[in-house]
């Protein structure tokens, strides 16, 4: 099993008044934008946990840990 996740996005689909979706590139995330989602996705973790803390394996000790 992998102890890492890796998403990699080439393009979104985008829906064209024919009723057809095309895909569009888009260009490759700066390293200032991919950390700031890291701590918008942090933040929405740790208000999830403190709103329903018996759904987190590990109670209030467990972290997250972002590796770089």
């Amino acid at each position: 099993m992998a102890d890492r996740l890796s998403l990699f996005l080439d393009g979104v689909y985008v829906d064209r008044p024919e009723g057809v979706a095309r895909f569009r590139w888009v260009r490759a995330p700066a390293t200032e934008e991919l950390t700031q989602l890291a701590h918008i996705i942090a933040h929405r973790v740790g208000r999830f946990d403190a709103r329903h803390p018996w759904r987190a394996p590990f109670g209030r000790t467990a972290c997250v840990q972002i590796r770089s």
